[in-house]
């Protein structure tokens, strides 16, 4: 027949189709990751270079700033989960920790 292809010709061409399409939707799934992380640490480096509105006691000698004597208090996190994606299971389940009294 003139002009025809024959079934497992078309089956290949749609395999490797099909093949190349997850291919090209990895590089795009790949990009997408390496944008959200470029994000990202842009996001930490404002955080870490930004300048505090109070004084820290801890990073400087001043004579008008005074460390206090005693320290009282407590810190504590309740239910503290993470995941990498919503679409994962949490990599650190719910948590709970309490520092101090």
């Amino acid at each position: 027949q003139k002009g025809g292809m024959p079934a497992g010709s078309l089956t290949s061409f749609i395999m490797y189709a099909l093949w190349a399409a997850g291919a090209v939707g990895s590089l795009v799934g790949l990009y997408n990751s390496m944008s959200q992380a470029i994000g990202a640490s842009h996001r930490v480096f404002e955080v870490v270079e930004r300048q505090p509105a109070i004084p820290s006691t801890l990073c400087t000698c001043s004579a008008d700033l005074l460390a206090p004597s005693e320290c009282q208090g407590a810190v504590s996190f309740e239910g503290v989960h993470f995941a990498y994606s919503a679409m994962q299971p949490d990599t650190l389940r719910p948590q709970s920790h309490r520092v101090g009294e």
